[in-house]
């Protein structure tokens, strides 16, 4: 497999520093207007934007949120209010003393408590360098309800009391509740049933001067290598139409 040495991110990161300070960040977007001609963006602090064309990447859970002005199809107007994102929590903790990596039985573990899935990873000698507890679902629900610090115990105890040989070796160093987020609302895209069928053709279809991009539009990938994937066809989308 084709990795980016510190995480894929880099190359998202990369792009982004390329453009220099075109890219406005810290902006709410609250309206899209699809006008015959132009798109307007307009934000919370009053400012507003205007172009040929506009590529929309916001998770359909945060895009409902947002006024669209525009003739889109039923189906996608259906998709952007009915779908729902998958509730995730993680918390990340470093390995700061070496552990016998066999007590982990396997590199990626499957769990039906509050240790969710526990993903490992080793360096180049086989030490265990990093573990990230991934909790997803009514459990994630759960643990979404509690100030973070407290969520971060449940998950640290649950990992002690399970792996002992563990305790006092590691440190956490990072919480994420993605249910949380205001722009999110969950980690990735979940189908009811009946909704692949009906909404899946329309996710990532032009409508008038609207393009439309993220993980949410392509599925021959997953997570960010989908949304990379769906910028690149988002982006050739707009450049054949200017």
């Amino acid at each position: 497999a084709q990795k980016i040495q510190g995480g894929n991110s880099r190359f998202t990161q990369a792009l982004a520093d390329s453009v220099g300070d075109a890219v406005r960040t810290g902006k709410v977007v609250s309206h899209i207007i699809n006008a015959a001609k132009t798109v307007k963006v307009r934000c919370e602090d009053g400012s507003e934007y205007s172009a040929k064309r506009c590529i929309i990447t916001s998770p359909f859970s945060a895009l409902k949120e947002v006024a669209l002005h525009s003739d889109i199809s039923v189906q996608k107007r259906r998709a952007i209010n009915e779908v729902v994102y998958t509730p995730v929590t993680q918390v990340h903790f470093a390995v700061n003393q070496q552990a016998d990596v066999s007590m982990l039985d396997a590199t990626n573990l499957w769990t039906d408590n509050t240790l969710g899935r526990v993903f490992s990873q080793v360096d180049e000698r086989g030490s265990l360098t990093y573990l990230t507890s991934w909790i997803n679902g009514q459990q994630a629900n759960a643990l979404d309800k509690l100030p973070a610090n407290q969520a971060v115990n449940v998950v640290e105890g649950a990992l002690n009391t399970f792996y002992p040989g563990l305790k006092g070796k590691t440190e956490v160093v990072h919480h994420q509740s993605w249910a949380n987020e205001r722009f999110s609302k969950g980690a990735y895209i979940q189908f009811s049933p009946g909704q692949v069928q009906s909404f899946v053709p329309h996710m990532a279809t032009i409508e008038g001067q609207l393009h439309f991009a993220g993980e949410h539009t392509e599925f021959m990938y997953s997570g960010m290598e989908s949304a990379i994937v769906s910028g690149l066809r988002a982006a050739q989308e707009v450049s054949e139409r200017l």
